[in-house]
C-alpha cells in the first residue's frame, strides 16, 4: 500500500471477504473461489486488475498478523467504505464468504 492510512474501494473489499473466510482459521479453496468469482463478476470491480487479487489478499494477511492487525484492517475498510452504500455491499459479500462453508451458527 503507498499510504498506509487509506486505501481504495477495491482494496476494502477484498479485505472484508478475507477477514470473513479467515475468521473461521480456515480459508478455504470454496471462500477463496468466491472472492475471486466476486471480484470478476461484480460491477464494483469493474475496472479492477484481477492479477492484483493474490498481492491485496496477502497484504491483508500479513496485516492480521500483526498486534492489533484485525482492528488496524477493519479501521482501514471502514474509512474507504463512504458513502455508506459500498458497506452495503462490504456486508453483502461477507455474508456470501461466511455461507461458503455451509451453514451459519
Amino acid at each position: 500500500m503507498s499510504d498506509s492510512s487509506t486505501i481504495g474501494i477495491h482494496r476494502a473489499l477484498i479485505f472484508i471477504m478475507v477477514v470473513t473466510s479467515a475468521a473461521d482459521g480456515d480459508m478455504s479453496d470454496r471462500e477463496l473461489s468466491a472472492i475471486g468469482e466476486s471480484i470478476r463478476l461484480l460491477p464494483v470491480f469493474a475496472d479492477f486488475d484481477t492479477d492484483k487479487i493474490a498481492q491485496i489478499a496477502n497484504e491483508c494477511v500479513d496485516l492480521l498478523q500483526e498486534e492489533s492487525g484485525l482492528d488496524t484492517v477493519l479501521g482501514l475498510a471502514k474509512a474507504a467504505l463512504n458513502p455508506w452504500r459500498f458497506r452495503e455491499t462490504a456486508y453483502a459479500l461477507a455474508c456470501e464468504i461466511a455461507a461458503m462453508d455451509g451453514p451459519l451458527t
